[in-house]
């Protein structure tokens, strides 16, 4: 570092969702890491670490409202190979029906959504047509301030390495994508930042989908690997959240858990039981699942919580199994990010670190009043968010990670297997992620 700049060297860790990709260099953008950089130096430092003249205030054109910036430039440019492909794989017509495929209504095949991503978004303003999103992943950015200011220089040197620690960019970026990291590692260890960590290694288990796509050419190597990495991960939150019952794999929302640990119902069985969902996949869910004693069908209790949308909400879910839509409505906010991030190390070519980055729950989130509607019902539910009290953050991380399954037995029995030799490929994934946490 010279009197007037200062530089950084990253390592991109994991692809960003770029909806400028077709422009040379594109990667991280300095538009959305200089409002995020500004806004935690101010948090960190305070008023009194802050001098007058660091800072430029600006007022926005549209509501007047005063910005407030600090004194430098930044200038970002990618290095090394790039790796740039296709989120979404397009659609192909086949005389045959590939693995995990679906249909659209003229009958073409294409492959499900790429794990953790929900669709290609954005206008493409010339063509009046969605505009497909790719992956952008350089094997490095070097990263430039320049200020007059040295002091503030100093500040953004102390502080930047925390900053990369816990800020992903681009889209879904909680969920692990735009993931990069300070190149010196051995300089500034990130494994001071958490308490919660795992690792995934994609050597180690195979997906039917990405052997298809490999064999038809639709997908590169290092596709795959990240294929199977958010794979995994989405395995994971889902756990977490929601739940999961897939071939082989039937696995209560440890969220589910927790509230009944807490003596609330289910907020799933509150809307099913609400808006009595007659189809055939809810009568035979019931017909199933409706007799375990303390299961999601048969757990009830008088204080009933909205409970899975506090690791993040969405106002309009689509029940596809039983063939409706469900909203929720607030008139003040209408979604809010998960607030369990995921920080990912690239520690070779097919092995990730993840840690796990707890986020700070808005306090509007806590106790809150939301009105739920079903498509196919005229009625409506009235159900609140949990107190203070009633949800923690950590708590439930600690919960997950060292109550809920406290041997590897207990793991099995929570799948419905005796044993690890029993569980299938995707539990056992899950079974090697929580035993790796229960230590941490």
């Amino acid at each position: 570092m010279n009197r007037f700049t200062l530089s950084f060297t990253l390592k991109q860790h994991t692809p960003i969702i770029h909806f400028q990709h077709h422009q040379k260099g594109a990667n991280l953008r300095a538009t959305e890491l200089r409002p995020k950089l500004d806004a935690f130096l101010l948090a960190k430092l305070g008023k009194s670490g802050i001098k007058d003249d660091y800072i430029i205030k600006k007022k926005k054109k549209e509501n007047n409202e005063l910005t407030i910036s600090l004194d430098y430039k930044i200038s970002i440019e990618p290095e090394g190979e790039l790796f740039y492909e296709m989120i979404e794989k397009p659609k192909k017509v086949l005389g045959f029906d590939p693995p995990d495929y679906e249909r659209n209504k003229r009958g073409e095949v294409k492959l499900a959504s790429f794990p953790g991503f929900f669709g290609n978004l954005g206008l493409d303003m010339e063509k009046q047509s969605l505009q497909m999103k790719h992956f952008v992943l350089h094997e490095k950015v070097k990263i430039t301030f320049f200020s007059f200011h040295g002091a503030l220089l100093e500040e953004i040197k102390a502080h930047f390495p925390w900053f990369m620690a816990l800020h992903n960019f681009g889209s879904r970026q909680s969920k692990g994508f735009g993931s990069y990291y300070l190149e010196d590692l051995e300089k500034y260890p990130i494994g001071d930042y958490f308490t919660y960590r795992f690792i995934i290694d994609t050597s180690s288990f195979e997906l039917e989908r990405c052997k298809w796509m490999v064999k038809n050419r639709m997908a590169s190597d290092e596709y795959v690997v990240f294929y199977k990495l958010f794979y995994a991960l989405n395995l994971f939150y889902s756990s977490l959240r929601s739940g999961l019952n897939i071939e082989g794999l039937y696995f209560k929302s440890l969220m589910f858990m927790y509230a009944k640990e807490k003596g609330i119902q289910w907020d799933k069985k509150t809307i099913r039981d609400k808006f009595q969902f007659d189809t055939r996949v809810y009568k035979k869910a019931k017909k199933r699942y409706g007799s375990i004693s303390g299961g999601t069908f048969s757990f009830s209790k008088r204080e009933k919580r909205l409970m899975r949308d506090m690791l993040g909400l969405s106002s309009e879910q689509f029940w596809m199994a039983y063939r409706d839509v469900v909203k929720k409505e607030h008139d003040q906010i209408e979604r809010f990010k998960s607030p369990i991030a995921f920080k990912i190390i690239q520690l070779d070519k097919s092995c990730f670190e993840v840690f796990i980055c707890p986020q700070q729950i808005h306090e509007l989130m806590f106790d809150t009043h939301f009105t739920i509607t079903s498509k196919n019902s005229q009625e409506e539910l009235e159900l609140r968010t949990p107190t203070r009290e009633q949800f923690n953050l950590m708590d439930f991380l600690d919960f997950c990670f060292h109550r809920v399954f406290p041997t590897s037995q207990d793991f099995c029995k929570h799948v419905g297997r005796s044993s690890v030799e029993e569980l299938s490929q995707e539990a056992l994934i899950l079974f090697d992620i929580y035993d790796q946490l229960r230590s941490c």
